[in-house]
């Protein structure tokens, strides 16, 4: 009976501890089922066991992958590899813990994992049981980031700065050549950065300034600076510092450096030759002035003091739009705001002629040769202008043109002048769309008035007629004699309903009018509008067509079409 007991409780025991195996093993079997790494077994190859994340990385049914080679996913420039380090570790040679390789899925897309196998007994058979990762995307970042990091090398690389980037300890992360050349240093001469501050404190001729601005910057993470670095070799450098981010965090800082040395010295000689030539400025004869872009004076030379009528100290500081340039020249163009535009594009003024205005107020007109004057960081800080009194000339020149465009017996416009002006408001109507009316008359009987009282007294007739005909134009009407006793007018933006009021205006003020001696006359015109298709020659001619049917109609009429 004792024996019987003995066997049924070790039965028991023994059932027990089967039932905590399977238990155990069940629960491996659900931690390795739903591993978030891919989990295979390779026995001879062949894949003996797989998990659902190892089929879905292949892309093939878990049941229909069991048995199968892995080779055959392997990418053809990995294969060797693989098979090699699987061999090695199988054998017990020495192999990688872990690597990386490329698969092809089902659809042949490209994987990279990573593997880490490990060298087991499996069914009482030597197996590798290998633990996947797929970091595929991991590549791709990596290859985004490779690419990103050589545009960076090369863009700076092809700075003509110096360029140096340190993070918040001031450790030295990313430089190009330039920054080498400009300290005459090697690579390794940067591996310590207080070895390399020190090296570089030696090379600059403000020695003390140089470290005290360092340490400033190392202490303020937050701070931007700039200013100007000599070094003891006699190059200039402007440099200027601001820090980087990353992540919105403050991470470091940015160094410049800009070789300025041609520059200072292109402006210390210029400064030189200024001096040297101040002297021949203050003789010539020819106004020399300097101002500032804001339009106060700087410098004027004695010709200049005597051309205005200014005491130099009268002039030196003050504006010059409150001195020598009027608020508006004679034809009414603002010269204040020319001295603006000046100033915003002093390349579109090089050679410039403007009025000016002397102490006493006299109109000037002056050929000025202006130059701009810039800062070492191009802002501009001075106007250099050299003007010439081309007063005379002016005069001359509007003589001329007065000559050229008016008639001379009444002051309105000739019939060349006006002839210009029709062809302009033709082309602005052809484009536009702008109507506009013309109005040819002539004075009736004129002959009769010349052969009775004389050609003098004809002459005071057409100049009594031109004055009564300007009193009554409307605003922008271009009036012109045409020739002999015929005038035109030409009314701007109107039709024809509209300026025939006008013209027959005209036509009733002049035969109302009391002519001295002669007594009352009458006018006969003619009034057409423009229309598509006009030239000068055409609707003059409409307008001349009109007038001698007015003629023929009994005169004194303004006949329209």
């Amino acid at each position: 009976m004792g024996d019987k007991t003995a066997e049924v409780e070790r039965l028991r025991s023994e059932i027990e501890r089967l039932r905590k195996q399977i238990e155990e093993e069940n629960r491996y079997k659900t931690i390795v089922e739903n591993a978030g790494e891919a989990i295979v077994i390779l026995q001879g190859g062949y894949m003996k066991y797989l998990n659902p994340k190892a089929a879905s990385l292949i892309g093939i049914p878990r049941e229909k992958l069991f048995n199968s080679t892995f080779e055959q996913f392997i990418h053809p420039d990995d294969k060797q590899m693989v098979l090699n380090n699987y061999v090695n570790r199988l054998q017990g040679k020495p192999a990688p813990e872990s690597y990386t390789f490329r698969i092809r899925d089902i659809n042949l897309q490209t994987k990279w994992l990573q593997i880490r196998p490990v060298r087991i007994t499996y069914e009482g058979k030597p197996a590798i049981l290998n633990f996947f990762i797929d970091i595929t995307k991991q590549k791709e970042l990596e290859k985004i980031l490779e690419k990103t990091n050589s545009l960076l090398r090369w863009t700076i690389e092809s700075l003509s700065d110096g360029i140096v980037v340190v993070d918040l300890n001031f450790n030295i992360i990313l430089y190009n050549q330039n920054f080498l050349r400009i300290w005459g240093i090697k690579d390794e001469d940067l591996e310590d950065t207080t070895q390399f501050i020190n090296l570089a404190s030696k090379k600059v001729v403000y020695e003390t300034a140089f470290l005290k601005r360092i340490e400033e910057l190392k202490k303020d993470i937050y701070a931007s600076g700039k200013g100007r670095l000599t070094l003891t070799n006699g190059r200039i450098y402007e440099w200027y510092s601001i820090p980087f981010k990353v992540q919105n965090k403050v991470s470091g800082r940015i160094w410049h450096l800009k070789d300025i040395t041609e520059k200072i010295q292109a402006e210390a000689a210029l400064r030189e030759r200024e001096k040297n030539y101040r002297e021949l400025v203050e003789n010539v004869n020819s106004i020399v002035l300097r101002w500032k872009p804001d339009g106060t004076i700087t410098f004027i030379n004695r010709f200049g003091e005597r051309f205005f009528g200014y005491k130099r100290k009268e002039l030196i500081g003050k504006n010059v739009c409150d001195t020598i340039v009027p608020q508006c020249d004679s034809d009414g163009k603002n010269l204040h705001k020319m001295i603006e535009d000046i100033t915003r594009n002093p390349n579109r003024y090089v050679n410039n002629e403007n009025e000016n205005m002397t102490k006493d107020g006299k109109r000037v007109w002056i050929l000025w040769k202006n130059r701009p004057i810039y800062d070492s960081d191009n802002n501009l800080i001075e106007i250099f202008s050299i003007g010439h009194d081309i007063t005379e000339k002016k005069m001359l020149e509007k003589k001329l043109e007065k000559l050229a465009t008016t008639d001379g017996l009444t002051g309105i416009y000739n019939r060349v002048k006006f002839e210009e002006i029709l062809e302009e408001r033709l082309r602005d109507f052809s484009v536009n769309g702008i109507k506009f009316c013309l109005f040819l008359f002539d004075i009736d009987n004129f002959k009769k008035i010349n052969d009775s009282y004389g050609h003098h007294r004809g002459d005071h007739v057409l100049k009594e007629v031109v004055g009564l005909v300007r009193k009554n134009l409307i605003p922008g009407s271009v009036f012109a004699r045409w020739g002999g006793e015929e005038f035109i007018v030409l009314f701007p933006d109107i039709d024809l309903r509209r300026c025939f009021p006008v013209a027959d205006g005209l036509r009733e003020t002049i035969s109302r009018h009391n002519f001295e001696v002669v007594g009352r006359i009458t006018i006969s015109g003619g009034l057409t509008e423009s229309v598509q298709g006009d030239n000068s020659v055409s609707i003059v001619r409409r307008a001349d067509k009109l007038l001698y049917k007015a003629k023929g109609s009994g005169k004194n009429i303004v006949m329209a079409g």
